[in-house]
């Protein structure tokens, strides 16, 4: 967690999106990139819209966290 310097509110980052077609993909591409600090929480299934505050709102697959 960390203060946003726009606005001076405390903000929790998600962490970046990465490319990968399966849970194991991901831990091995955050390995191999110097992301392995970073734990795969879901896949992403779309994208959906931009929100107000400029995140894009996402839905998330957790299922299958052991593949």
């Amino acid at each position: 967690m960390s203060i946003d310097p726009k606005d001076s509110e405390l903000k929790e980052w998600k962490g970046p999106n990465v490319p990968a077609i399966s849970f194991s993909d991901a831990r091995r591409y955050c390995q191999e990139n110097g992301l392995g600090y970073c734990e795969v929480i879901g896949l992403i299934e779309r994208e959906d819209d931009w929100l107000d505050d400029n995140s894009l709102k996402t839905t998330y697959d957790r299922g299958h966290k052991n593949n």
